[in-house]
């Protein structure tokens, strides 16, 4: 509840619909992890504009593709105010047929992802209580367990809880159940760092979960205490004590201690020969093998 307050009031405060802020976090997550500056997401639109349709029953959908701008390094304030230019053009033309659409923007097909976008955001309010035909009713989600798209955000708002319920499906085929459960902790930690600091730039919002920005302290902790003898003694003396044993193993190829002391000494006097010597700079560029 204390995150859906925040975002509601991100929004008044900027003059946009909380779905207008969610779109905005969305495309900032993808942005911030290489989707480039175009973003476009789907969502699915209510064409009920029609006076004829107003008393029919029936499902009238229409998909939009809405592109979100985020070249130049953008606010928050910023993106929402072009988030809401776009969408308020996209929703006046929603009822234009999204096949024609497609027809008209003529992308590069396949059969293997949605012409216009990979990625689908819904937005819509759960009803208190409600009512259907004057009787009671209530809602039963119903997951088909099926992704239509790569990643589908869900969100629905809660009367009388204070919260915001999120749902995020995506295609098992390029995401496993890690990388969604982080995207999921991603959006959480986007949206709050929109609304901390509105005048930041979005370029500059640090997509890292808590546990994540922990892992390269954890991954550089490589400090060992030392004997204070160079390493090419240390070696020597292995090799002199343990020559047989294995020293270094890759690709199916292994070195024992004395091999490996041989071929080092040898290498470090082609290097002498080359004309490197104490405090110079030699690049090493090989694949992982013994050879490195």
């Amino acid at each position: 509840p204390g995150e859906h307050r925040a975002l509601l009031r991100l929004a008044e405060q900027h003059g946009v619909t909380a779905f207008m802020v969610l779109q905005s976090a969305v495309a900032v997550l993808l942005h911030r992890t290489g989707a480039g500056d175009d973003i476009p997401i789907g969502t699915p639109a209510a064409n009920r504009d029609d006076t004829a349709v107003h008393e029919t029953i029936g499902m009238f959908l229409n998909m939009l593709a809405l592109r979100t701008d985020l070249s130049g390094a953008p606010s928050t304030a910023e993106l929402l105010a072009r988030v809401r230019a776009a969408d308020v053009a996209a929703f006046a033309n929603a009822d234009a047929p999204f096949d024609r659409v497609v027809q008209e923007c003529d992308p590069r097909r396949s059969l293997a992802r949605h012409p216009l976008f990979q990625v689908m955001l819904t937005y819509h309010r759960d009803p208190d209580r409600p009512a259907l035909l004057g009787t009671d009713s209530a809602v039963h989600p119903v997951d088909m367990r099926v992704a239509k798209l790569d990643l589908e955000f869900t969100f629905a708002e809660r009367p009388g809880t204070g919260g915001l319920a999120g749902t995020l499906r995506y295609a098992t085929a390029r995401f496993d159940r890690d990388t969604a459960e982080r995207t999921v902790e991603r959006l959480r930690v986007v949206l709050g760092a929109m609304a901390a600091d509105p005048a930041r730039s979005v370029s500059g919002i640090d997509v890292r979960t808590e546990e994540e920005q922990r892992m390269p302290a954890r991954a550089n902790a490589t400090d060992r205490p030392r004997s204070g003898r160079p390493l090419p003694e240390l070696l020597a003396r292995v090799a002199a004590e343990y020559p047989e044993r294995i020293a270094v193993e890759a690709g199916g190829v292994s070195l024992a201690y004395a091999e490996l002391v041989e071929r080092a000494d040898a290498l470090a006097v082609r290097l002498r020969a080359a004309g490197a010597g104490p405090e110079e700079v030699v690049a090493v560029a090989l694949p992982r093998s013994v050879d490195l």
